[in-house]
């Protein structure tokens, strides 16, 4: 009789030990998911700024002829746009590269034929995608937002240059 008030605080302490371990073991566990998730928001925006970038500057680099590059409102959206004017045996395409819901997007169309969202691909996820011309210049400004922070990148290209 005198073991069984020991035996039953020990088994009392044990399952206390055990129900604290549960409950560290699991908000251990949520925690490294809520900074998984953020992290990786991170890294989205980070990668989806750098390939915009980088597609931005490739695309206009890769013109023939700088002259034929062009900041210019485009139809779907009616906001500034790239549009490259390239020839391809004696006929004339546009490229455009342009800002829609979300998303930067390229279409490669035929001169008379009119832009459409449905000809286009997307490239990149972003928040923001500005393009201005100042002189020979072009300026693109893009961001994008991952949960709590938003990374931006500012880009100035000679238009002219070869």
């Amino acid at each position: 009789m005198k073991n069984s008030g020991k035996v039953k605080i020990e088994f009392f302490l044990v399952m206390i030990l055990l129900i604290l371990f549960g409950v560290s073991t699991f908000s251990l566990v949520a925690g490294a998911s809520k900074a998984y998730s953020r992290k990786s928001a991170e890294n989205q925006a980070k990668d989806s700024i750098r390939l915009a970038s980088a597609y931005v500057q490739s695309r206009i680099g890769q013109a023939n002829d700088r002259k034929k590059v062009d900041v210019v409102p485009n139809p779907v959206t009616n906001e500034n746009s790239i549009r490259i004017e390239e020839d391809y045996n004696g006929e004339v395409f546009y490229t455009w590269v342009y800002f829609d819901q979300g998303s930067l997007k390229e279409a490669f169309i035929g001169k008379d034929v009119a832009l459409e969202d449905s000809y286009a691909f997307e490239i990149a996820n972003l928040d923001s995608f500005e393009i201005t011309k100042s002189g020979k210049l072009i300026i693109v400004d893009l961001s994008a937002k991952s949960q709590d922070k938003t990374y931006t990148n500012n880009i100035i290209i000679d238009s002219l240059k070869n």
